[in-house]
């Protein structure tokens, strides 16, 4: 088969982000002799041992496709959904399996494990797969991680959706999430009282450790 045909197939298929098993048989070839053409085409780049990409696709969309479920969030889904100025410099993917960090076209991607029971709140964009603004919140807010750029998400963003919210932070089933999550949404005058039963008993950093307290919500924060 022709190098031009291999890439007619694999544009035909739109297989952005595949592995040397879905080439397999898509072509009807061994892998052996599939890898050998790949490596032929210069729009097909390797991400790692049996899978690629086709040149041109976004970094997003490779993130989110090298794991199974698995989806862009943090600070990398509030830039997505145009909830933050801030660029960020890696990109963050949520998974249920632990994978070491990959540098694709100059951007690292990292790989953060949460239990699957966890692994929720997200959608295919043109982008790859991406939390909602809603889990993203509380993902950062589980990993106490990227809080300014929440509280922007949440001071910012008109398109919230706070029934969502609040559910996704009682479907964590992370106490401490909901402490941090009551304690920023009412700093932004959300209504969140529904969430107080769901609460940890035991004070949590929200951010950096500080000594200012929250009492209500058991948080300890710094100005």
């Amino acid at each position: 088969m022709k190098r031009e045909d291999f890439l007619e197939k694999i544009n035909y298929f739109q297989l952005e982000v595949f592995s040397i098993h879905d080439a397999a048989r898509i072509f009807g070839k061994s892998e052996r002799y599939v890898s050998n053409r790949l490596s032929t085409i210069k729009q097909i780049k390797r991400i790692m041992k049996g899978m690629y990409y086709v040149e041109g696709t976004s970094v997003s969309t490779i993130a989110s496709s090298i794991i199974s479920p698995s989806y862009v969030s943090l600070i990398s889904a509030f830039y997505i959904r145009g909830s933050t100025t801030q660029i960020p410099i890696e990109i963050q993917v949520i998974s249920p399996i632990q994978h070491r960090s990959l540098l694709i076209d100059q951007t690292r991607i990292i790989f953060i494990k949460l239990s699957r029971g966890r692994i929720f709140g997200f959608e295919r964009t043109d982008v790859g797969m991406v939390a909602t603004l809603e889990k993203a919140i509380v993902d950062s807010l589980y990993l106490n991680t990227f809080i300014g750029e929440t509280e922007e998400a949440l001071q910012n963003n008109s398109g919230l959706n706070i029934n969502r919210l609040l559910e996704y932070g009682k479907l964590m089933h992370s106490g401490a999430t909901v402490n941090r999550l009551g304690h920023v949404l009412e700093k932004f005058g959300y209504d969140c009282e529904a969430l107080l039963k769901y609460r940890s008993e035991r004070y949590v950093n929200f951010g950096e450790s500080g000594n200012l307290k929250d009492s209500k919500w058991r948080v300890k924060y710094a100005e």
